[in-house]
């Protein structure tokens, strides 16, 4: 999956306020295509802690990404941990970086002498999104879709 937007903890009872905004906020997104560009240790210019996916930067998954941070942020129950603020980055919200996490190292490792092989991944198709839960666990998480929202139909060669 790609994660669009990290919420931290939402209140139960602010849940279905919450889908009724995403989807206001979504009703004029039409699907898009992110463009593989690479595969890259990240975050980006840090000691790495993980392998991403990573797509070339786009302008409609920027505006989606705008979209959703104004439709949550009146849900968001406390301000985001520094590590958190870093994966929505808060600080600034120019510039997100469409990415799929491959694999996360317990303790971030130093690449200053590793190289990625690169292997041709398939553009992605963006034609929906999905409200998720994670639930924490000590095999990991457990993710549950709580709400999908479908953007409007496109053609496509995929």
């Amino acid at each position: 999956h790609l994660t669009l937007y990290f919420l931290g903890n939402i209140k139960k009872e602010a849940v279905s306020k919450l889908i009724n905004s995403l989807n206001s906020a979504y009703k004029n997104i039409k699907p898009f295509v992110l463009e593989f560009e690479k595969i890259t240790f990240a975050p980006p210019n840090k000691k790495a802690r993980m392998i991403w996916v990573q797509f070339e930067k786009n302008k409609n998954y920027q505006h989606l990404f705008n979209v959703t941070d104004k439709a949550v942020r009146p849900f968001l129950t406390k301000p985001l941990p520094e590590s958190q603020q870093a994966n929505n980055q808060t600080k600034t919200k120019k510039d997100q970086i469409p990415h799929i996490t491959l694999a996360r190292f317990k303790t971030p490792i130093n690449t200053a002498q590793m190289v990625l092989k690169q292997l041709p991944i398939q553009d992605l198709e963006v034609c929906s999104c999905q409200l998720m839960e994670s639930e924490l666990n000590s095999n990991g998480p457990i993710y549950s879709n709580i709400a999908t929202f479908s953007f409007k139909e496109y053609n496509s060669n995929y």
